[in-house]
């Protein structure tokens, strides 16, 4: 789900810039041809087919192809076959345990996993929150708001009052200081230096 961070070295100094997480494809900032993963879509398709799963051969495809490739699947697989969602064929196929969620996070959109993931992180008793840390923390202005526009569309509710009622503590306030999406966006005219 992660994309690589851009480097720049100045006299002895290393500096990171903020990256976004996301395809730029979320964001409508990139189109690729959906028709060029069609392939991929009918080896999914055939691996699931008749009696039995070629688990081997869904590992191979999803797990070769970029976080780019993997939404551009998740939106074709539907329209190719009669509107079934991949993540619905993961389940029914792979299971519920820890190899069958694997697969369906691979199987959806990244936006999409990270908010699956975090549904299951407080889901429960308990939650579990090396893995709320790594989802929450650390995001841009608008990596923060797009996680919480896609928790409503999915939930039909809101991701800091569900928080507030599975966090406390000093993790609770780092959490929430993160959601309010407050993160002072990277500019080269300021940051700079000197």
């Amino acid at each position: 789900f992660f994309s690589q961070a851009t480097t720049h070295t100045t006299s002895s100094v290393l500096t990171l810039r903020m990256v976004d997480l996301y395809p730029a494809i979320i964001h409508g900032e990139e189109e690729e041809e959906a028709d060029s993963l069609d392939d991929a879509c009918e080896e999914l398709h055939e691996a699931c087919k008749g009696w039995g799963t070629d688990e081997d051969k869904l590992i191979e495809v999803l797990g070769s192809k970029s976080p780019t490739q993997r939404f551009i699947i998740a939106n074709r697989y539907p329209e190719l076959y009669d509107g079934k969602e991949l993540d619905d064929v993961m389940k029914s196929e792979c299971g519920k345990g820890d190899f069958g969620f694997a697969l369906r996070l691979l199987a959806m959109k990244s936006d999409d996993a990270e908010v699956k993931l975090v549904r299951e992180c407080t889901h429960g008793i308990g939650t579990k929150d090396h893995i709320l840390y790594t989802i929450i923390c650390g995001r841009s202005n608008a990596e923060i708001d797009h996680l919480k526009k896609i928790w409503y569309n999915t939930y039909e509710s809101d991701l800091g009052v569900m928080l507030s009622s599975e966090l406390s503590g000093d993790f609770e306030r780092l959490v929430f200081n993160c959601l309010q999406g407050v993160e002072e966006e990277y500019d080269e005219e300021v940051h700079t230096d000197e």
